[in-house]
């Protein structure tokens, strides 16, 4: 497929309810998060160990554990939004919601799907900016990644 464009992307909330594989996460109920701008970076990172051996002048290098990211979504604040609305309430609990970020790379085709990503995590942060007399309110919403990150890929019905 080569390239694709981030216009058309869309990022949503779902619920509590647990889910860890496709059927689990389809099965729930999303709001999408309206007016985001940027949704940042995600995926597995693993930390680095370094051991240095008293024989050996060379530092190795060994993995450890490994996080799948934290998002930092900026976003125009919309009070009228089911999505941030959602979001918000996520913010003052301490459970896991699931997650769907779909791309606009649907192929041409019968019934075509986009790639999606689902995972669960938390909503660590909703923050407000006001800077400037020429610029729009807008928001920082931070959703820590809390599970493995299931992709499925794009692909057409027929």
């Amino acid at each position: 497929m080569g390239q694709t464009t981030a216009a058309g992307s869309g990022f949503e909330i779902g619920t509590t309810v647990a889910a860890d594989d496709q059927a689990g996460f389809e099965a729930d109920t999303y709001a999408e998060i309206a007016e985001i701008t940027n949704v940042g970076d995600f995926g597995k990172e693993y930390q680095i160990i370094e051991t240095k051996a008293l024989k050996q002048r060379r530092v190795r290098k060994i993995k450890g554990s490994y996080d799948n990211g934290t998002l930092e979504l900026e976003l125009y604040l919309d009070s009228d939004d089911p999505g941030q609305a959602a979001a918000l309430a996520a913010l003052d609990t301490d459970d896991n919601y699931n997650f769907k970020i779909t791309l606009n790379d649907a192929p041409d085709g019968a019934a075509p799907t986009p790639t999606t990503y689902y995972f669960r995590g938390l909503v660590t942060a909703f923050r407000t900016s006001i800077s400037d007399v020429d610029s729009a309110v807008t928001g920082r919403c931070v959703v820590a990644i809390n599970t493995e990150i299931l992709k499925v890929p794009a692909a057409t019905g027929d």
